[in-house]
């Protein structure tokens, strides 16, 4: 008994793609729309470079102002300044942190 090979189906056609006009990319890059997205929702860091920089000065300064102030309220104790400089840099932080998110909130309402 010799067995059969199934016959071979037809070529299939392929299929017709209707032709649509290239669309032109955004204005905006991934970045611009993950920044956007960022400030709207909230939550989420930013990663303007600007920002970025501004909250790191505003922090570093924040920082050795409490350690100088912890360390002359604690009569010159070295941990006075340690202790200082780490409630500088919370306070600071959460603070600066807070600025930039109202303003990004009022940036992402101009747009």
């Amino acid at each position: 008994m010799t067995q059969e090979r199934p016959p071979i189906p037809p070529e299939l056609p392929t299929p017709q793609i209707p032709y649509r006009e290239p669309t032109t990319p955004s204005a905006t890059s991934g970045i611009e729309q993950y920044n956007r997205i960022a400030e709207t929702v909230g939550m989420m860091p930013t990663l303007r470079v600007k920002d970025n920089i501004v909250q790191f000065v505003v922090v570093f300064i924040g920082t050795i102002a409490g350690a100088i102030i912890g360390y002359f309220v604690s009569g010159r104790d070295p941990r006075g300044a340690a202790l200082g400089a780490l409630i500088g840099l919370c306070v600071v932080g959460i603070a600066s942190g807070i600025v930039l998110m109202f303003i990004g909130w009022r940036r992402a309402r101009r747009l």
